[in-house]
């Protein structure tokens, strides 16, 4: 809890029975649970982080504050580093990120990513910052962290002259009664003309969205998947994601779930990759393995719905324009196609399904864009060695268009023919 950099090496002394006391800041379980007391010191005093081993990588990740104001339910920030921000020295903050930025490896996307949920919540700590980045020239590029209602017109211009290349916002959910209930209050209206003016800055917008809430109904939950869905078609420049809701150790949704309405998630990947292994993980408490386990939902079979997700979120991403042809160009239901996704194991194969369900409602070019984004992910993938493939349309420069500004599928029928041929070797 709090500043483990000084709690470990005490805990470890205790285990080693070097001491007889345990140290603040350390959960003790006998029969039931309780904290010591908590301490927390000036982050700033706390060595630098070597980062030597690391240059090699395109993203590092370097500390910028710890402690989160907020009280969602769902999650244990608040327990485990503290309810206040307490931020680095801007200063600090500044030549430590120049310093991992120069000793990086060349490459033409790297960047500096700020670890702090909230790094954007105190406004005058963040104009501080923008305003040294820019006056003294500190020039690396940077991702973060924020609320999207930290965010308005003056602080995107902000993100934008200061070189933010990335952002993250959890929005969780796309429902406004889930919204209270999980105690994280975003309004959600004109959210989208908001994250149109993140991303026509050139910054790169992420965001997370939850998946079984326990108090959540079919019809909070399908709120979701067309929010996500609305967002991810906007533009290039957005990923969409999702998590299944956990059991959090400290969190409020902890404190109030039963082990016996906790269910293993067993169409994880991290719990295929060590079954795969030869681990068992049944074999230990849950809250050994919290993030394997979600929680029973009295609405709906919570399983199935996370499998539907699993498969959802990652086509949405990879296959943005396949998904916004056959799914928004020609009105389908989105949660109806939701439901369907519990039989596939994979996105690819669900997207291969619905191109041929729907493929008598497109036209030639509408399939051939469909198929090279098929294909264009097989390479990204490392799925096939050599490829080659005729088209009856120049299908890169098209797909490039329609990508960068959907408006362009209002004229798409005004491309002429050009048969292309695209080879890998």
């Amino acid at each position: 809890m709090y500043e483990g950099e000084t709690t470990i090496v005490n805990f470890l002394a205790y285990l080693e029975k070097q001491t007889l006391d345990i140290p603040c800041n350390v959960i003790k379980k006998n029969n039931t649970c309780y904290r010591y007391q908590l301490t927390c010191e000036n982050i700033n005093n706390i060595p630098a982080i070597d980062y030597s081993d690391y240059y090699n990588a395109r993203i590092i990740d370097v500390e910028v504050g710890r402690g989160c104001p907020y009280s969602c339910y769902y999650c244990s920030a608040k327990s485990l580093v503290g309810h206040n921000i307490r931020y680095k020295n801007i200063e600090c903050i500044l030549q430590e990120s120049q310093n991992v930025y120069n000793n990086m490896n060349k490459s033409t996307r790297k960047y500096i990513n700020f670890n702090h949920d909230n790094f954007l919540s105190n406004r005058k700590n963040f104009k501080e910052f923008v305003s040294k980045k820019i006056n003294e020239n500190y020039n690396f590029p940077y991702g973060c962290e924020g609320r999207i209602d930290a965010i308005d017109d003056e602080i995107i211009n902000d993100l934008s002259d200061s070189n933010c290349v990335y952002i993250f916002v959890g929005l969780e959910s796309g429902s406004k009664r889930i919204q209270k209930i999980a105690k994280k209050n975003l309004n959600l209206d004109n959210i989208s003309e908001k994250i149109k003016k993140i991303t026509s800055k050139g910054i790169f917008f992420e965001t997370n969205f939850i998946i079984g809430f326990p108090e959540e109904t079919l019809d909070d939950l399908y709120d979701t998947i067309k929010l996500a869905s609305k967002l991810a078609w906007l533009d290039t420049n957005i990923r969409i994601s999702y998590s299944f809701m956990s059991p959090e150790p400290g969190s409020e949704v902890f404190e109030k779930t039963s082990l016996e309405n906790c269910l293993m998630v067993k169409t994880d990947g991290t719990y295929l990759d060590l079954e795969k292994s030869g681990f068992n993980m049944e074999k230990f408490p849950t809250l050994y393995f919290n993030h394997l386990y979600t929680i029973k939902n009295p609405n709906y079979d919570v399983l199935y719905y996370v499998h539907c997700a699993s498969i959802f979120f990652p086509m949405l991403y990879k296959y943005q324009i396949a998904t916004y042809i056959m799914f928004n160009l020609k009105h389908k239901n989105i949660c109806k196609v939701f439901e369907q996704l519990d039989q596939f194991s994979a996105e690819e194969e669900a997207i291969l399904f619905f191109y041929e369900k729907y493929k008598g409602e497109l036209s030639l070019i509408e399939q051939e864009l469909i198929i090279y984004e098929i294909n264009m992910n097989r390479i990204f993938e490392n799925k096939i060695q050599e490829y080659s493939q005729e088209y009856s349309y120049s299908i890169q420069k098209i797909y490039r268009e329609v990508k960068q500004d959907k408006r362009n599928f209002l004229k798409i029928n005004d491309y002429k023919k050009s048969p292309t041929k695209i080879v890998k070797k």
